[in-house]
């Protein structure tokens, strides 16, 4: 009687891992998601408002286990900033994972605190949350100080939960978003980083490509 408890648990857990597993990847999804998903990527504009864009060399090594990505740096034409915008989209479990403030802790920056960031919305519009944090790498004769932007969507809003993993698990498709910038003073406040300016620019033309109903 034991022997057969004991073997009912364990075929309880291997069923339960593959399907987790299978939703994660997609294994069983009638869908043409993530590949409509990445077709449509080319089509968000280099050109928003006061900034344009300028496609990146390494957009094919950026990868990974997603299945396509967009990464550009955009420039003000007026005051020259410069921000590097990196979208990924694939399943949701190789997507949901390896947030930036782990991946660049990992490179041997030093990361701060990330604090909880949302972008201004238009009226009756859901806020977009992003997570944001500085860091820093200091070697000799070199620095590199950042403030970096990240989060998710999943065709209904940007957002940064506890657990990406867990919360995007059974999406079509998933989107990661990061925006990265040279800071040239560390200790610059938030609320003047010209990163936001392109966040406002950027979010609805991204709502028109990738995500619009219509």
């Amino acid at each position: 009687m034991k022997r057969t408890v004991v073997t009912a648990v364990a075929i309880t857990a291997v069923l339960a891992t593959g399907i987790v597993h299978g939703i994660w990847t997609g294994r069983w999804e009638v869908t043409d998601e993530p590949g409509a998903s990445v077709a449509r990527l080319p089509n968000v504009s280099m050109e928003l408002g006061d900034w344009q864009g300028q496609t990146l060399d390494a957009e094919s090594q950026q990868l990974g286990d997603a299945s396509g990505c967009l990464l550009r740096r955009y420039t003000n034409k007026f005051t020259g900033a410069n921000v590097t915008v990196f979208l990924l989209c694939g399943r949701p479990g190789p997507v949901a994972i390896h947030p930036p403030d782990s991946c660049y802790a990992a490179g041997g920056f030093e990361v701060l605190t990330p604090s909880l960031f949302k972008a201004p919305a238009e009226a009756g519009a859901t806020a977009a949350e992003f997570r944001v944090a500085r860091m820093r790498k200091k070697r000799v004769g070199e620095q590199s100080q950042l403030r970096v932007f990240w989060s998710w969507n999943d065709g209904n809003s940007w957002r940064v939960p506890a657990s990406p993993r867990w919360t995007f698990a059974s999406a079509p498709v998933l989107f990661k978003l990061y925006l990265v910038r040279e800071l040239p003073d560390f200790e610059e406040p938030l609320d003047d980083d010209p990163a936001i300016d392109l966040v406002r620019k950027l979010l609805p033309e991204l709502e028109k490509v990738l995500f619009s109903r219509s």
